[in-house]
C-alpha cells in the first residue's frame, strides 16, 4: 500500500519520566530487551513469535494460547 508508513512510531509523553515508574534494574532490563530487538520491525518480530511452539500449536484454536501454556514455554526461555 503506498503512502503507509513501514514502520509506526509511538512517542512517549512530553512529561514522560520513566525513572519515576521503574528501578533501576527494571530499566536496566527494558534497555536489554530495546538493544536486543529494536532492530527488528514490527512485522519480524510478530513472525519471529508466531514460529514459536506456543503459536504453533495453538493455530487450529484460533491462536488462543492458556497462560498456563505461555507460562510453561516461557520458563524455558529464561535463563
Amino acid at each position: 500500500m503506498t503512502g503507509i508508513n513501514e514502520y509506526w512510531v509511538i512517542s512517549a509523553p512530553k512529561n514522560f519520566e520513566p525513572t519515576s515508574l521503574f528501578s533501576q534494574s527494571q530499566l536496566a532490563f527494558l534497555d536489554e530487551v530495546y538493544e536486543v530487538f529494536s532492530q527488528f520491525s514490527a512485522w519480524k518480530l510478530r513472525n519471529m513469535t508466531h514460529d514459536e511452539p506456543p503459536w504453533v500449536s495453538n493455530k487450529i484454536n484460533a491462536g488462543e494460547i492458556s497462560i498456563d501454556e505461555m507460562a510453561n514455554y516461557l520458563k524455558t526461555r529464561v535463563k
